[in-house]
């Protein structure tokens, strides 16, 4: 798998960045579809002036 970026901690082991680097898409994606959800709230309110 390739790394999606050439951070790491300090003292972090390879398995640890291995196991990072596998949930990081997964971390990605809830994000995405939680920027998503809140984009569609914020579309719903309605504003009374």
């Amino acid at each position: 798998m390739t790394p999606l970026h050439d951070r790491r901690f300090p003292g972090e082991t390879d398995g640890y960045r291995e196991a990072r680097n596998a949930l990081l898409p997964a971390k990605i994606d809830l994000r995405a579809r939680l920027s998503e959800l809140s984009r569609g709230d914020r579309q719903s309110l309605v504003l009374y002036s």
